[in-house]
């Protein structure tokens, strides 16, 4: 089980290409975890407006965010 209150279920999420990296978006909170150790790791800079997509490139080296407002972030 990954450390959350009830009311702070994820809205999006995606695993790292490697599995050690899972990212967790709760609304405008976008949060990196290390899967092996379930430590929380980097806080992103919270967006304007909810996540609603999360996508990884194959290797790993970025991250893409959608957010509500048809914003993509890297």
């Amino acid at each position: 089980a990954w450390p959350a209150k009830s009311d702070q279920f994820p809205t999006v999420v995606a695993m790292s290409p490697d599995g050690r990296r899972l990212y967790v978006a709760h609304h405008t909170k976008l949060t990196e975890w290390d899967a092996e150790t379930r430590q929380e790791g980097r806080r992103f800079e919270e967006s304007k407006s909810p996540t609603t997509a999360l996508a990884i490139s194959p290797n790993g080296s970025w991250l893409a965010v959608g957010d509500a407002s048809a914003t993509v972030r890297r």
